[in-house]
């Protein structure tokens, strides 16, 4: 969608990069206070359903946006529904507990994230497995200006699996529906990895 490809060239990376690679570290999971809890996931079917309806997944995706009420033209996104308010109070609370300063531009990347998220949900027939949820963050522009190639190893996959967790957080509030498959494949892709660790969502 547009509005995903113009976001990527309005948000300072060193900005979002404190924002995602400082806010929670390595042994901690992400925003999981944002999810609603207990939700139950289906199983992962592992590939894109090849019988969706193209034609009337594009008229959806149409809809979804014109009732989001976001400008298509490159300017900063603002949180205009009570979902996405709601969504974008609970961010940048967390993000000013961690002694950070929110800024209109974190404001648009994180709704650009998560209509980004809710519009492949669409595309995909609301069909989100492990293997499509890595595909999206491979080639998705936000998630490369977010964790631009010059991050690697361990720092690398932090930002990634931040950034994950606050599109997923976005898609509980934004196309709530579609939130039980995006925990599961979160949860495959970013098991927990210390003794204790709830999945997020748990």
């Amino acid at each position: 969608m547009n509005v995903v490809k113009r976001v990527t060239g309005s948000c300072g990376v060193l900005l979002i990069a404190a924002l995602l690679l400082a806010a929670c570290s390595p042994g901690t999971r992400p925003e999981a206070t944002s999810l609603p809890p207990a939700v139950t996931s289906p199983p992962a079917t592992g590939q894109a359903d090849e019988s969706v309806d193209l034609e009337a997944a594009f008229a959806e995706r149409d809809q979804f946006f014109a009732d989001q009420m976001q400008p298509l033209d490159g300017s900063p996104l603002t949180a205009q529904t009570d979902e996405q308010q709601a969504f974008i109070l609970s961010e940048k609370e967390f993000v000013e507990s961690n002694g950070l300063a929110w800024s209109q531009e974190a404001e648009t990347m994180y709704l650009a994230l998560a209509l980004d998220a809710c519009e492949a949900s669409i595309l995909q027939g609301h069909e989100i497995t492990a293997e499509l949820f890595m595909l999206h963050l491979a080639t998705s522009p936000l998630f490369a200006a977010l964790v631009p190639d010059e991050v690697v190893g361990e720092q690398r996959r932090t930002g990634e699996r931040n950034s994950a967790a606050k599109m997923v957080a976005g898609v509980s509030y934004l196309c709530k529906a579609d939130l039980p498959q995006w925990l599961d494949a979160y949860n495959r892709v970013y098991p927990p990895a210390a003794p204790g660790e709830e999945p997020l969502g748990g």
